[in-house]
């Protein structure tokens, strides 16, 4: 709403909520879209803006929801999610290899992403004191403000209590967070950026952080694990996604078949 609001005011347009008409709204969209927003992002502020109105709405601030006229904005197609194979892995984590602060640093990283479930915006809020070496897990704050632990593996571990050393030397070793650059906290974006960096110096620049998240789930349930154990461990409360990586898995699978069988071959 404060990106509708701005963007109202830098065109001129009316401030007042019960002035707004559709095509206030549809600009609104198209402006992002200009500015090279994905559609999935432009869908979203789409929702958010009918979130407000229908609060207008039902408060009876408003007597007609504009955007009641507005048809929400299609989301094309994205490249599929794919799994993440071994030697990527391995490529990857021979790239953060080395003793410096910024490398103890990315190697915690790649390895808590290889060793669990987490997301994104979850690895990047870690704090400090979520970092449980004497139960070999991680404290995480998940979506809806709920807090859930995440076991870790002996290497994950490992990578993390080598750059906790490096860090106690850092600058900003008081601050709370648990991952720092130069200038203090590491955001979600310095993340994204260094994991994208890494990627690229590895071999494969289209790798995004999300399908960390999706090889670890779609090998756990392709190992015969149960979807209980995936759901707890990566903060979902439905089956919904568990489907879907339920399928990547079982696509993975049967790829990993062909590879050992080679029909045909034989002739």
């Amino acid at each position: 709403m404060q990106q509708f609001g701005e963007f109202l005011a830098s065109e001129g347009r009316p401030l007042r909520v019960q002035d707004i008409r559709p095509d206030d709204i549809r600009a609104f969209e198209q402006a992002l879209f200009g500015k090279g927003f994905k559609s999935s992002t432009v869908n979203n502020r789409h929702r958010g803006v009918q979130s407000f109105f229908k609060w207008l709405t039902a408060e009876e601030e408003l007597d007609t929801n504009p955007m009641l006229k507005v048809a929400a904005p299609q989301i094309k197609e994205v490249r599929p999610l794919v799994i993440v194979t071994e030697q990527q892995w391995q490529r990857l984590l021979r790239s953060c290899e080395g003793k410096e602060f910024t490398q103890r640093r990315d190697m915690a990283i790649v390895r808590l992403f290889l060793a669990t479930p987490m997301r994104l915006s979850e690895l990047a809020d870690l704090r400090v004191q979520d970092v449980d070496f004497q139960n070999g897990k991680v404290r995480v704050l998940g979506k809806g403000g709920q807090y859930r632990d995440c076991p870790v593996t002996a290497k994950a571990e490992a990578a993390v209590d080598r750059y906790l050393r490096r860090r106690a030397e850092h600058r900003h070793a008081a601050a709370p967070w648990l991952w720092l650059g130069p200038r203090g906290r590491m955001t979600h974006s310095g993340v994204y950026q260094m994991i994208k960096d890494q990627a690229r110096a590895a071999g494969f620049p289209e790798l995004h952080p999300h399908e960390f998240r999706a090889t670890f789930a779609a090998n756990w349930l392709r190992d015969g694990r149960t979807e209980q154990g995936l759901m707890r461990i990566a903060g979902w409360s439905s089956r919904a996604m568990i489907q879907r990586y339920t399928t990547l898995a079982a696509d993975e699978l049967a790829a990993e078949e062909y590879r050992r069988a080679q029909p045909g071959d034989a002739l």
